[in-house]
């Protein structure tokens, strides 16, 4: 009976370092979340503005950019087989493509690099987007092989500047990447 206890009091005293080792470890779990849930109230209290954005084409900081908008699609299908009802969906090419809207000055430079045209270029860009000073978490999305398909030029009475938009297609985007 005597080394039953004994033995019994030796697995108690392992059993309660466990704990103790397990109470200290739900501590630190508890602290990590906390961080993270303050991380999250920051990140998801605040929207990111067009004056967070900044795009770097060509190398070059573009200063008189006002838009910009990109996309990825892939082509599907739906198989039919027997009956009337779909199979299966088959995926085929994926293909990028975009528009940038700037300045006519920044149209200028942009020829300027071409060789008198902006379909001559072949470019990579590069947008980020957030401001860490306001605790926002910097996304990164680049765009490579960027060459644009028109070059038009539009004026309106009014107009205090002109905007041009330039659609583009490209080889690749990679959202949100370091």
């Amino acid at each position: 009976l005597l080394k039953c206890c004994t033995v019994l009091l030796k697995c108690c005293t392992v059993l309660l370092k466990c704990c103790t080792v397990l109470l200290k470890c739900c501590t630190v779990l508890l602290k990590c979340c906390t961080v993270l849930l303050k991380c999250m109230a920051v990140i998801n209290g605040r929207q990111y503005e067009f004056a967070d954005l900044t795009l770097f084409l060509g190398g070059r900081d573009v200063t008189g950019f006002r838009g910009i908008k990109y996309s990825t699609k892939q082509e599907k299908e739906t198989l039919y087989g027997k009956g009337n009802r779909g199979l299966s969906i088959q995926k085929g090419n994926i293909s990028h493509e975009g528009e940038i809207s700037l300045t006519q000055s920044e149209m200028e430079t942009l020829k300027a690099l071409g060789k008198g045209s902006v379909l001559n270029l072949n470019l990579n860009a590069v947008v980020v987007y957030g401001n860490p000073a306001k605790g926002d978490m910097m996304i990164t999305d680049k765009l490579f092989g960027i060459q644009f398909t028109e070059e038009t030029k539009e004026f309106k009475q009014g107009d205090k500047f002109a905007e041009i938009t330039l659609p583009f297609i490209c080889l690749d985007i990679q959202c949100q990447s370091a």
